[in-house]
């Protein structure tokens, strides 16, 4: 807004205009570099809010308008970084990419909103799901990417089983009678061959083509050759 043309010398991105009575604060591009010398609080105050802006405007970046995960950029890029430093320390990473069945159905039978509003809320299945460490990202119309850090490939089958499940059995108030179903592909790095994210992600995408063809609603895994059906809740105990 305005205390960002004093600093750069631009025309103010915005105006604002106050609703009530209030006092408003002048400031000269000419005078403000004195002003700031002189009084270090107001300086102090001016670096605050335009940090939080930045800082805003940051997070309108890398997350994606309507789902609010990652970007398809972001996602990569964070998940590439992952990638490396699992390498570096000797761990495993694992990627999930999922995608809504039928997705055209939705948006024929129903319109767009509420299209929006279903991947809205399998965002926010999948956010609930996954842990804080996890990234997610959206990497276009229907189709979402969970990257796993420090996971093996049966806890990331587990994750895929699960986002299957939990969706299946979500009901979507404005769908009456539809359902909304998901196919799931995972993916772990189990060889140094990997070195780049977007290998990993390729063999995810690959075992949830192979639950599309294998009838939707379930989830595959790449097990180093052949993308394999979940069909195994192993129990797990967690120390």
């Amino acid at each position: 807004f305005g205390e960002m043309a004093v600093i750069d010398g631009l025309p103010r991105s915005a105006t604002a205009r106050s609703l009530v009575e209030s006092k408003l604060l002048r400031i000269d591009a000419e005078s403000f570099p004195e002003i700031c010398v002189a009084h270090f609080s107001l300086a102090s105050h001016i670096l605050k809010i335009l940090s939080g802006r930045v800082r805003e405007l940051n997070r309108i970046a890398m997350s994606d308008a309507l789902t609010g995960v990652r970007t398809k950029g972001q996602y990569l890029d964070l998940s590439q970084r992952e990638l490396m430093r699992a390498k570096r320390d000797e761990r495993t990473t694992s990627a999930i990419v999922l995608d809504i069945d039928a997705f055209h159905r939705i948006n024929d039978r129903f319109g767009y909103h509420v299209g929006d509003r279903v991947l809205q809320r399998v965002a926010e299945i999948i956010m609930k799901v996954v842990r804080s460490s996890d990234v997610v990202g959206r990497l276009g119309g229907e189709e979402f990417a969970i990257t796993l850090p420090d996971t093996p490939r049966v806890f990331a089958n587990l994750v895929a089983l699960r986002l299957v499940e939990t969706i299946r059995s979500t009901k979507f108030s404005d769908l009456e009678d539809e359902h909304i179903t998901i196919s799931a592909g995972v993916s772990t790095t189990s060889d140094e061959s990997i070195v780049e994210f977007a290998e990993l992600l390729k063999l995810a995408d690959t075992a949830m083509i192979a639950a599309k063809d294998g009838g939707r609603d379930r989830s595959f895994s790449w097990d180093g050759e052949h993308a394999q059906p979940i069909t195994d809740r192993s129990i797990i105990v967690f120390a």
